[in-house]
């Protein structure tokens, strides 16, 4: 069972040049999420930062091509600086005060046939604070258990996430 992995103090001031950089770097990729779902024309609610977190724990199970996809998609960042930057924003909105509330859930789930790497499911964990679990995720039952969580996270405000299981592929 992997142990959760964050940035110790030192590991983020020494990426505090790069993380007012990545910050940057992530308000223009919120800003184009916005304004490219604006153009379809659709109403629709969405998150930049939810799509942020999620796209930042993916990059840290990637590597070669596809790590680099990661990093161009997310403004020619370092995966470190990613990860200094992700973990700063969530300790600054956990820490707003006054009438301001927000929730930020994250979460990985696994399928037992899957090898995922320790540290990869460390860092979700304890960069992005990921609840980890784990189940066969093609089954029917994983429908209930991700709805349950998301409608639980999110105050009954998502209460239906996953209409299906997940195709095995």
């Amino acid at each position: 069972s992997a142990e959760p992995i964050s940035l110790t103090a030192q590991e983020l001031s020494a990426h505090d040049l790069d993380t007012e950089a990545a910050y940057d770097a992530l308000s223009s990729f919120g800003l184009e999420l916005l304004q490219s779902t604006e153009q379809a024309g659709e109403s629709t609610l969405l998150s930049p930062l939810s799509v942020i977190l999620a796209l930042s724990m993916a990059a840290n199970g990637a590597e070669g091509e596809t790590l680099a996809q990661f990093q161009e998609t997310m403004g020619g960042i370092s995966l470190e600086s990613l990860n200094a930057a992700c973990q700063s924003l969530l300790s600054d909105y956990r820490q707003l005060g006054g009438s301001t509330r927000a929730n930020i859930a994250n979460s990985l789930w696994l399928d037992p046939e899957g090898q995922i790497s320790e540290e990869f499911t460390g860092r979700c964990m304890g960069i992005y604070g990921a609840e980890v679990f784990q189940g066969e995720l093609s089954s029917p039952a994983v429908v209930n258990d991700v709805n349950h969580w998301v409608s639980k996270q999110t105050e009954g405000l998502i209460p239906k996430l996953v209409q299906q299981p997940f195709p095995q592929d």
